[in-house]
């Protein structure tokens, strides 16, 4: 029953579409002699007042055609009074505000872009203080909560039902991506919705102030979200978005320290925003001077004692899943170094610099836990100390402030900006060390700077108590804490873990000294003798033709694989990548490129791609597609080609027999194998434009994601031969990641899924054909 009465909305819907906006359904606001104009460095903007009331939130009829999950239920929303920007806020204001413009897209009249969650706090926490003479009394700005957002943007009280801000006919209200030139526009250019309030569907997608969390169908007043978690929710659609995403009751969320977004304000009742604590100055704990040809470093005491490791409560909404169960762990004393190893210090050990960003006073960097492991040897050499890494256990405990901890969520403040560089203010580089402000045991740059290898392998936890745990005896990736310059401020809480193989080496990845009363450090492990290799060979290659259009196969000679997170991709893997396990395949053939739109429209007669270009690969094709295309392409040729399995795809990507371990696929430099969106410009580029892999096969890669023919599944450590995935699920296996995705999206082990009936702009196929 409840499909059908879905289904006659919906009929209901089309027919009254075509009823009331069959013409220009435009209507200008009338003008409202209550805006409010405030100032502020020479910028002025306008905030329109909202008359509150009681609206229908979520996916209303106008809306269901192209609803997600996350607008269901509809539900009753009533709310007070509130005052909202006229426009986003633009650059102008922003750099009044702020006195620096973090914008992609420059100029005075355009909104702000480029801007986290966390980084409109402290905008509007400055721009009440500005502001604070002017202000009605009791009203302060801030962001708006999601419910104010879609009233305001359907219109309040003067709502006409659209579908976007203003208008059901997008191009009027909007900039998206099939009007923009993709690039931001100045505000107000587009029509205004009922309420005066300009580019509310598109331009920049808007903050605000709630948790992102599931809607339930009960009537509420004035709901503020959440009250945790671990996403925060944005709104709007933007300028590179797709037109659904710009519907009034469209739904977005994202971790509050990424930026790309933009932001509107609210004035309204409310209180003025806490300022962030600022960490206090700690006591002066015991420190050891010690000198390496003419260096010196210092170590500072920490005293033992008991503490609650993992993700306790300080850390919020943004954990991890390696960071429980919380347990309780008790240390003795040790020595711990005040900063990250410097380069002068390195460079006094082991005659060399291996650092990417160079300065005696910058914490080293490109160093692998190998590379730790003999510069320890080497300083404990010259020192006659036992200098080693710090257990996983002691550097949190550090972190923390040891016995004189307050409980920050980072380390020293529960505001990041005061103790750590990350990829919020460090300008995309390493710091000289203790340049922040240091934690309560006088420790500088444990949150930041760069992350920090720790001694134990990389292991989950357990609810058990501990003393002195080491970690265990063996395992495939070592620990690194503390986050990096180029880290989100969430990878910079005391409680956040991450690991990488022993042999690792990045411009983020440095080291801290303990000194304790213990064993002298492990020497670096010899590195097992590699399995003899297959006996590479030269594929073979078949030529088809269809209406005048050639594409090739590759020969892929079946054998033995590890799929899944094996070690070259350990360090980057998501939980579905796990556990690893043997696939054994018989011989089948692949595409040498992704299926082009040339191809697909020799076979369908059309193209649906949003990117257009012959030798561009096909997106904007579900799996459901898919299958229409090979069912038409085998009626042509006599053949029978189809979707690749998952596991067809990885051996593929990885090289078949002829595979060099690469990370992805053909390289361990993404950048000369893949599209992807430090190059890609936005776009899909031309097939087998970059190199290709070991057997042949370009673009596994990036350009687009490639639909594979399972359904999607955890995996199991059982040994397989010739799988074709779960019987049955709800999404099917994408792979291979795309233009839009960074670099860690196009690994040869990375899964993605997606609904069958899904189409993206960034998601195509490629052909395989099993050998008779």
């Amino acid at each position: 029953m409840k499909t059908i009465s879905r289904i006659s909305l919906y009929i209901v819907t089309l027919v009254l579409s075509l009823t009331i906006f069959s013409c220009d359904d435009y209507i200008a606001p009338d003008p409202n002699p209550n805006v409010k104009e405030f100032w502020v460095g020479g910028a002025s903007f306008k905030m329109i007042p909202i008359k509150g009331g009681t609206f229908i939130m979520g996916a209303t009829l106008e809306q269901i055609v192209d609803a997600e999950e996350d607008e269901m239920p509809e539900h009753s929303v009533t709310l007070s009074d509130y005052y909202i920007g006229q426009i986003e806020v633009n650059q102008k204001l922003w750099q009044a505000v702020m006195g620096s413009n973090p914008s992609k897209f420059k100029g005075d009249n355009l909104p702000v872009d480029n801007v986290s969650w966390n980084d409109c706090q402290k905008f509007v926490e400055k721009l009440n203080s500005l502001t604070k003479d002017s202000r009605p009394s009791g009203m302060v700005f801030r962001l708006p909560t999601e419910a104010e957002w879609e009233y305001s943007a359907r219109g309040g009280s003067k709502s006409r039902g659209h579908k976007y801000s203003g208008s059901s006919n997008i191009d009027n209200v909007a900039w998206y991506d099939g009007n923009s030139s993709s690039k931001t526009h100045e505000v107000a250019t587009k029509l205004p919705n009922e309420l005066g309030l300009y580019d509310m569907s598109g331009n920049v997608c808007e903050w605000c102030s709630d948790w992102y969390g599931d809607y339930n169908g009960g009537s509420q007043s004035n709901p503020v979200g959440p009250s945790s978690g671990s996403k925060r929710v944005f709104r709007g659609g933007s300028y590179n978005g797709i037109s659904k995403s710009c519907r009034v009751a469209n739904r977005c969320d994202s971790p509050g320290d990424m930026t790309n977004y933009g932001l509107r304000i609210v004035l309204a009742n409310g209180v003025e925003p806490e300022t962030p604590d600022e960490p206090t100055q700690p006591d002066n704990p015991n420190k050891t001077v010690f000198t390496v040809k003419g260096v010196s470093f210092e170590m500072v005491d920490v005293v033992g004692g008991s503490f609650t490791m993992g993700a306790t409560s300080e850390q919020g909404g943004e954990v991890e899943d390696d960071e429980t169960p919380t347990h309780k762990v008790t240390l003795s004393d040790y020595k711990i170094g005040k900063t990250e190893v410097t380069q002068e210090l390195w460079q006094a050990v082991m005659g060399s610099n291996p650092s990417h960003f160079r300065g005696n006073k910058l914490p080293v960097e490109q160093v692998s836990w190998d590379d730790c492991q003999e510069f320890v040897n080497k300083l404990n050499s010259l020192t006659g100390q036992t200098f080693r890494l710090p257990t996983e256990a002691e550097w949190e405990y550090a972190a923390r402030g040891g016995n004189k901890s307050r409980g920050y969520k980072f380390s020293g403040s529960n505001d990041i900006e005061g103790v750590a560089w990350y990829n919020g203010n460090s300008s995309s580089k390493t710091h000289d060390v203790a340049t922040k402000s240091s934690n309560e045991l006088g420790l500088y740059d444990m949150s930041g700077n760069v992350c920090e290898w720790c001694k134990d392998w990389y292991h989950e936890y357990s609810s058990e108590s501990q003393t002195n745990p080491k970690g265990p005896s063996s395992g495939s990736g070592r620990v690194s804490r503390g986050g990096g310059w180029s880290n989100y401020s969430r990878h910079n809480r005391v409680s956040y873990r991450d690991c990488y193989f022993s042999g690792y080496k990045y411009k983020n990845l440095g080291l801290r000294l303990v000194l304790a009363d213990d064993a002298e450090p492990e020497t670096p492990e010899e590195p097992e003798a590699p399995e003899e290799p297959n006996e590479p060979y030269t594929p073979n290659k078949s030529t088809i033709n269809v209406k005048g259009v050639s594409f090739e196969m590759v020969e892929v000679r079946g054998g033995s694989f590890t799929m899944g997170a094996t070690s070259e991709q350990v360090s980057d893997a998501y939980s579905d990548e796990k556990p690893t396990h043997k696939v054994t395949l018989s011989d089948y053939m692949i595409g040498k490129t992704e299926v082009t739109q040339e191809l697909w429209q020799a076979v369908m007669g059309s193209n649906p791609s949003n990117f257009i270009g012959n030798q561009l690969p096909v997106e904007m094709v579900s799996w459901n597609d898919c299958q229409e295309f090979i069912k038409k392409l085998n009626q042509l040729t006599g053949r029978n080609f189809r979707l690749p399995t998952e596991a067809e795809w990885e051996y593929a990507a990885r090289g078949g027999q002829n595979t060099k371990g690469y990370k992805y696929s053909g390289s361990n430099d993404n950048g000369s194998v893949a599209w992807y969106e430090s190059n890609s410009s936005k776009q899909t580029h031309a097939v087998a434009s970059k190199s290709p892999n070991e057997l042949g096969l370009y673009d596994m890669s990036g350009n687009v994601f490639e639909w594979c023919y399972d359904w999607y599944g955890s995996y199991n450590s059982d040994s397989q031969t010739n799988p074709n995935g779960p019987s049955s699920g709800s999404d099917r296996v994408r792979r291979g990641g795309c233009w839009s995705n960074d670099s860690r999206h196009c690994r040869v082990s990375l899964r993605y899924y997606s609904s069958s009936d899904s189409r993206l702009i960034n998601l195509g196929f490629r052909l395989a054909l099993s050998v008779e």
